[in-house]
Order: structure tokens, then C-alpha cells, then sequence
């Protein structure tokens, strides 16, 4: 009779293991940081995995020889390039936590 209550109380417990090392990972990936760069390397981006942009470094070398355009470009490419390299980690970070679960919105 009371088997199906303690397999649910069972189900609650998981869920809320995974709800806390879930948030766990949400706080690491937080500060956790990666880099991206256009493809001269004379700009980079940093970003935190929880996708926020953190720092953007132009070299003197691309301020001095290249126009606005072009500037603009490789701020895009490089910033667009850290938000790629930080879904990855935040993607494989959560998939530590839920196994081969497709959750939407987690990777």
C-alpha cells in the first residue's frame, strides 16, 4: 500500500539532490571563465560560462591599423567565439549532473 508513496519520496529526493548540485554548477559556471579571439588574434573576449561577457581587449596593433569596420568585426567575431567556448563547458558541466537527460534549456 505504501510502496508507490516511497518510490515518489524516493523521486523527491533525487529531484532535489539534482536541483542543489544543479545549482552548485550554475554558481561555478558563473565564475568560471573562458576566452575567445577574432581570427587574427588581435582582439579577445572573456566570458563566464553563464554567458556574460566580461572583457574585451583590442590591441594597439588593431587600433592602429585597422578601420572602425573592421574593429567592429573582430569585436563580434571574438565575443561570438567566447560565447561559443562558454556554452561548451556549461554544456558539458550540466551534463555531468544530469547524466544523458536532455533537459531544454540546459545545454
Amino acid at each position: 500500500m505504501f510502496g508507490k508513496l516511497g518510490d515518489i519520496a524516493g523521486m523527491m529526493k533525487q529531484a532535489k539532490e539534482m536541483q542543489n548540485k544543479m545549482e552548485a554548477v550554475q554558481k561555478t559556471l558563473a565564475n568560471t571563465e573562458v576566452k575567445g579571439s577574432s581570427n587574427c588574434g588581435t582582439v579577445e573576449a572573456v566570458a563566464t560560462c553563464d554567458l556574460l561577457l566580461k572583457h574585451i581587449k583590442i590591441s594597439n596593433e588593431c587600433l592602429a591599423t585597422e578601420n572602425q569596420e573592421i574593429i567592429e568585426e573582430k569585436v563580434l567575431q571574438a565575443a561570438n567565439n567566447a560565447l561559443a567556448e562558454a556554452k561548451i563547458v556549461a554544456g558539458s558541466k550540466m551534463a555531468e549532473v544530469t547524466g544523458d537527460l536532455n533537459l531544454p534549456g540546459m545545454n
